[in-house]
C-alpha cells in the first residue's frame, strides 16, 4: 500500500519509477526519498533536466520535436506562448507550476502562487491556534477533543492498532487531537513517518467534511482507506493534503457501508513519506457528517470544478453498456468517479490529468438511471482544477446493417467489433445527411489507437465511407463515432476470411470513399 501511496507523489515530483530506492538521511529527524533533498526543513524535489529542444507540449509537458515554436516557448493548441518560470515552492509538471513542499506557510499566512511567498491572511488563525466551531482557539491543554490519538504504534498499515472513532450525526462534528512524532517502527535504525490511525464505521453511503489543522510546524493532512474488499479491489482512497500551508480541508464521499481507516499525519509524510514532525508538531482535526448532495442531471457530457462531492445522473437511451471516461485538467489533481445503482456501490476509478481514466459499465436496460459521484482523489495544485465526465453508449456492430439515430450519433457511440484471426472486415457507413461531419476513430479495447491509420485521418468524414480492417490475430476493437451535426447513421459490416495474412502489420485500418 505504501508504494501505491508514494506513486501519488508523481504528480509533484515524478518520482514513481520501475524500482524503489532506499531513502537517505537528510538531517536530524528527517528522512527524504532519494529523489529529494532537505531544504529549510522540507524535502524538496530536484530540478528537472531542461528540455533539450527548448520546447514542451502545453498539455503533457513532454519535450517535443517541433520547429514551429522557438526555444523558450510552449505549444498551446496552434499557438506558441512564452514559457513562464515557476516561482519558489513550485515545479513545472504537465505545463503548470505545482507545489513541491519546499515553501510551507505558517499560521496566519497563505501561499501566493504568483510570487512564491507567504503573505498575511486575515481570515486564517494565528500561530498556536486552531479553528474550532468557526473560532480560533489556543491549542493547549485546555482544548478538549472527542478522541485523542492512541499509543504508538497506531498505524494499521504498519502493523499498529487504530483508535476506535464514533462519527457524529449529520450536522454535528467529531474532533480529534494528536501529535506527529516520527519513530523507528521497523527497527532499522531510521525514523519512520508517524501516521495516527482511527477506525470508524458507516452504515450507508456517507459524505464527510474533514479538516486537519497543524500547529508548531506540522502541515496537517489525512488519508482515508477502506476496510472493505470491493473498494480495496478498485484501489479506492481519498487524501486531503496541503504542500503550501499548515491545514488541509476537503469534502469526500464514502460509497459503501462498512469500516474505514482515517490516517492523520503531516501532509509531507503522506505525499513524500518524509519523517517530519516532533513532540510539539501536533494537529486538531474535525469530521463533519453532511447530507448527500442533490443530483444534477446531464445527457452525455458534463464538466465543472474538481472540488467537493458532485452527484450526477443520466438516463440510458438504449440497452447495452456505457463507456465512462473522466478527465482532470491538472496533473497535480487526481480525479475520481464512483458509479452507483441507487445506494449500491458498483465500481470506482481514479487518475491524474491530463489523461482520462475510463471503464465500461455492466449491461443495463434502456431508460435506466446511472448515478456518478465525482470528486478529487488527491489534489496538490494551487489553482482549482476542473473535470470532464463523458459517456458513450457501447453497442455491438455485428454482420449486416445497423441503424443509429441522430441523437445517438451526436451523443457519441462506441461500436464494438470482434475481429477473427486472419480476416478482413469491410465496414461501410452512410450518413443520412451527406454534408454532415462525422468523426470516427478506431480503438483497441484499452482505448489506444488501433493500427497506424485512422478512418477519417485527424479530422471528420462526410457522406459515405468504407473502412477496411485487416486483422492478423483475433481481437476486439471499437469504432468511436460522433456526429458533429445532426444526422442518422447506417453501418454495414461484411467479414471476409483470408488464407494468408494480407499485410506485414498485424493490424491496419484504412479508409476509402465509397
Amino acid at each position: 500500500m505504501l508504494a501505491a501511496v508514494m506513486c501519488l507523489a508523481s504528480v509533484i515530483v515524478g518520482a514513481c519509477g520501475p524500482a524503489a530506492v532506499e531513502p537517505v538521511d537528510a538531517g536530524p529527524g528527517v528522512r527524504c526519498a532519494s529523489e529529494a533533498r532537505l531544504v529549510d526543513g522540507s524535502c524538496r524535489a530536484p530540478e528537472r533536466a531542461p528540455c533539450e529542444s527548448g520546447l514542451r507540449d502545453g498539455v503533457t509537458g513532454e519535450c517535443v520535436t517541433d520547429d514551429r515554436c522557438p526555444r523558450g516557448t510552449v505549444r498551446e493548441g496552434d499557438e506558441c506562448v512564452a514559457l513562464s518560470e515557476c516561482v519558489d515552492g513550485t515545479v513545472r509538471e504537465g505545463g503548470e507550476c505545482v507545489p513541491d513542499g519546499s515553501v510551507l506557510c505558517g499560521a496566519g499566512t497563505v501561499f501566493d502562487a504568483e510570487t512564491g511567498r507567504c503573505v498575511a491572511d486575515p481570515g486564517s488563525c494565528g500561530a498556536g491556534t486552531v479553528l474550532v466551531d468557526g473560532r480560533c482557539v489556543p491549542y493547549d491543554d485546555t482544548l478538549e477533543a472527542d478522541t485523542v490519538e492512541g499509543s504508538e504504534n497506531n498505524d494499521p498499515e504498519r502493523g499498529g492498532r487504530a483508535r476506535p472513532l464514533t462519527l457524529a450525526e449529520i450536522g454535528d462534528t467529531t474532533s480529534i487531537r494528536g501529535c506527529v512524532e516520527p519513530a523507528d517502527l521497523d527497527g532499522d535504525g531510521a525514523l519512520d513517518a508517524d501516521r495516527d490511525g482511527y477506525l470508524f464505521t458507516v452504515s450507508e453511503p456517507t459524505v464527510l467534511r474533514v479538516r486537519v489543522d497543524g500547529v508548531h510546524g506540522a502541515s496537517g493532512g489525512f488519508m482515508v482507506l477502506p476496510d472493505i474488499p470491493a473498494l480495496a479491489t478498485d484501489g479506492w482512497r481519498r487524501l486531503g493534503v496541503s504542500l503550501v500551508g499548515d491545514d488541509a480541508e476537503r469534502e469526500l464521499f464514502l460509497p459503501h457501508a462498512g469500516r474505514y481507516i482515517l490516517l492523520v499525519s503531516d501532509s509531507r509524510s503522506l505525499v513524500f513519506d518524509a519523517a517530519v514532525g516532533g513532540p510539539d508538531a501536533c494537529y486538531f482535526a474535525t469530521i463533519e457528517r453532511r447530507p448527500m448532495p442533490s443530483p444534477t442531471r446531464f445527457a452525455h457530457r458534463t464538466e465543472g470544478p474538481l472540488s467537493g462531492v458532485r452527484v450526477l445522473e443520466t438516463t440510458t437511451e438504449r440497452a447495452g453498456e456505457t463507456f465512462v471516461s473522466l478527465r482532470s485538467s491538472s496533473r497535480a489533481a487526481t480525479a475520481a468517479v464512483t458509479l452507483l445503482d441507487g445506494d449500491r456501490y458498483l465500481r470506482s476509478m481514479s487518475g491524474p490529468g491530463p489523461g482520462a481514466v475510463s471503464f465500461e459499465t455492466a449491461p443495463h436496460a434502456a431508460g435506466e438511471t446511472l448515478t456518478f459521484v465525482v470528486e478529487p482523489e488527491v489534489r496538490t495544485s494551487v489553482t482549482e482544477p476542473r473535470f470532464e465526465l463523458e459517456l458513450e453508449g457501447i453497442l455491438e456492430l455485428g454482420p449486416g446493417r445497423s441503424w443509429f439515430s441522430a441523437s445517438e450519433a451526436q451523443r457519441g457511440l462506441r461500436l464494438r467489433l470482434v475481429a477473427t484471426a486472419r480476416s478482413v472486415k469491410h465496414i461501410t457507413w452512410t450518413a443520412g445527411d451527406a454534408s454532415a461531419r462525422v468523426f470516427v476513430e478506431a480503438l483497441r479495447s484499452d482505448s489506444s489507437a488501433y493500427g497506424e491509420h485512422q478512418p477519417c485521418g485527424r479530422g471528420a468524414c462526410t457522406g459515405s465511407h468504407r473502412h477496411v480492417i485487416y486483422s492478423g490475430a483475433a481481437e476486439t476493437y471499437f469504432l468511436r463515432v460522433r456526429a458533429g451535426t445532426p444526422t442518422s447513421l447506417a453501418f454495414d459490416v461484411e467479414t471476409i476470411p483470408v488464407a494468408v495474412e494480407p499485410l506485414r502489420r498485424r493490424e491496419y485500418v484504412s479508409m476509402e470513399p465509397d
